[in-house]
């Protein structure tokens, strides 16, 4: 959800936040499956089932859910590869600073998903809640702000064989740039098979 729409959502929000509720589009594709699953073939249903094809093709296959970003270890980044994962654990990190600003961090209820090159696969992921530009460490100026109780490990680490399965990702490690932009869709894929949260790292 790009700023404009934030910034539109907010205003209503705003207003009264008793009577205004803001839902995912994940909730009510899944609401509205489960109804139609659920019910007998009617006008009705099949009104439903064109709302679902709708949400599929106009949010959740164009609508981007954040970004996997290559973790770059080392002590420019000060991230160390048999360190981050504990410490993320135990609340040392509460932001993750970037080279660049990624616009698609900067959205309600986007997320940085951590790729570990060490461990061939996607270990984390956390909503980010805020993008700005703070300039901490020369190399990294933008930080990201985690959201509150949203960070969540992979384990196992979703793989690389796996990533490359997914529509639009064949080709992820074997370009330079440090990050990947994902769909809802592409999300959705990813992390199927991790339906609770995961465990956290010993």
């Amino acid at each position: 959800m790009e700023r404009p729409m934030r910034q539109y959502i907010n205003k209503f929000l705003s207003r009264d936040d008793d009577l205004v509720i803001r839902v995912a589009w994940r909730r009510v594709f899944d609401f509205l499956s489960n109804s139609v699953e659920s019910c007998d073939s009617c006008v009705f249903s099949n009104v439903k089932r064109q709302f679902l094809e709708r949400i599929r093709t106009m949010v959740f296959e164009q609508d981007f859910a954040g970004i996997i970003s290559k973790i770059q270890f080392g002590e420019l980044s000060e991230v160390y590869e048999d360190k981050y994962l504990n410490e993320m654990e135990a609340g040392d990190w509460t932001q993750w600073n970037t080279p660049r600003e990624y616009k698609k961090l900067d959205g309600t209820g986007r997320k940085l998903l951590l790729y570990d090159k060490t461990r061939h696969g996607i270990t984390m992921e956390v909503e980010i809640e805020e993008v700005k530009r703070m300039n901490e460490e020369i190399a990294y100026p933008w930080t990201n702000i985690f959201a509150p109780n949203t960070l969540r490990f992979f384990e196992p680490p979703v793989s690389l064989n796996h990533i490359r399965s997914v529509s639009g990702l064949h080709s992820f490690g074997k370009r330079q740039s440090p990050y990947q932009n994902i769909t809802h869709e592409q999300y959705r894929l990813l992390t199927a098979a991790y339906t609770t949260n995961c465990d956290s790292p010993s």
